[in-house]
């Protein structure tokens, strides 16, 4: 199956700390583990809740345009 994955970190503190970098290693084994191919990972680093998440954005304009067919949730 292929997949798209999304990390975010509210603080740049967790990118320091490595969150971020967890996150990326736990969605990039899941897939290793189930066989699906990771097309792409779409990350916010530093970014509220609250604000504007522009790789989420860019994310869900990206899986979008799939067709419906296509697109499942993990």
């Amino acid at each position: 199956m292929k997949v798209y994955g999304y990390a975010r970190v509210s603080t740049e503190e967790q990118v320091k700390s490595g969150s971020l970098n967890q996150q990326i290693d736990k969605i990039k084994d899941y897939c290793n583990r189930h066989d699906h191919d990771l097309i792409n990972l779409f990350t916010d680093a530093g970014v509220s809740a609250i604000k504007e998440r522009p790789e989420f954005e860019k994310m869900m304009e990206t899986i979008s345009q799939l067709p419906r067919t296509k697109v499942r949730g993990l």
